[in-house]
């Protein structure tokens, strides 16, 4: 897509084709929507609109996910790190993951402001699959993290046990997930700059492409996380309804 009008057209038929009925599941319970809006993003689904804010960290985001990987499969294209206390899962997020939950957030780091993807947890004994359709994710951002995106360490080529499909030209991307037991997936975009506006199409458990081809595990829970890495607030959303994240405010 080019131009500001293409991601406006994007934007509004793709919400408004799927978005009957669709509302944040706990925002009521929060108050979200009273609280004063100065945090510069927000999040949308439907009507129904809540000021974010990224968590912040010194460290790069890559070293935030700490994607564990034995260490033949890391490579600077999937930003694995050696093994270490688990295998196949982001170590920097255990402490926000939870079973069978979907997390997603924002996070600002030395290089700029990422969104994260953690599906998943560490050491549940679930699996899953999940399909995202990304629109309008800035053409000069990247991956730097693709959870899971190894290779075969004999021949350099996409290892048997790599499932995950990672289609990433252009600005509007897809990504089908699919993980084991006591892992996770997910990953992270790095350089949504200084005005974005992307649009996440989610597709859980049947309804995911992978789904039933390798592991078997269900998604009861998909939260947006806001705030800080020690307090974060998690908003809770449907399961079956795109979500918007941009900047700017939900008062203008």
């Amino acid at each position: 897509m080019d131009g500001n009008s293409s991601v406006t057209t994007t934007r509004r038929s793709l919400l408004t084709a799927v978005g009957a009925g669709f509302g944040f599941g706990s925002l009521a319970s929060r108050g979200a929507s009273a609280r004063r809006d100065e945090s510069g993003y927000l999040l949308e689904q439907a009507e129904e609109c809540v000021p974010i804010r990224p968590l912040r960290g010194r460290l790069p985001v890559k070293t935030f996910y700490e994607y564990h990987l034995p260490d033949e499969r890391v490579t600077d294209e999937n930003g694995g790190v050696g093994d270490g206390s688990v295998t196949y899962a982001s170590a920097g997020t255990r402490d926000l993951q939870r079973d069978r939950t979907s997390i997603l957030l924002l996070y600002r780091g030395p290089k700029g402001t990422s969104l994260v993807v953690v599906h998943g947890s560490v050491g549940n004994d679930d699996a899953g699959a999940v399909t995202f359709q990304l629109y309008n994710l800035p053409t000069d951002g990247e991956w730097v993290v693709k959870d899971d995106h190894y290779p075969d360490p004999e021949t350099g080529d996409r290892a048997g046990t790599n499932y995950d499909e990672w289609a990433t030209d252009g600005d509007d991307h897809r990504v089908d997930w699919t993980w084991g037991t006591s892992g996770t997936d997910g990953g992270a975009f790095r350089g949504l700059g200084d005005e974005f506006d992307v649009i996440v199409q989610p597709a859980f458990n049947e309804a995911a492409a992978l789904y039933g081809d390798h592991y078997e595990g269900t998604i009861t829970d998909w939260e947006f996380l806001s705030g800080s890495a020690s307090a974060a607030e998690r908003i809770s959303l449907e399961l079956d309804e795109p979500v918007e994240i941009r900047t700017g405010t939900c008062d203008g």
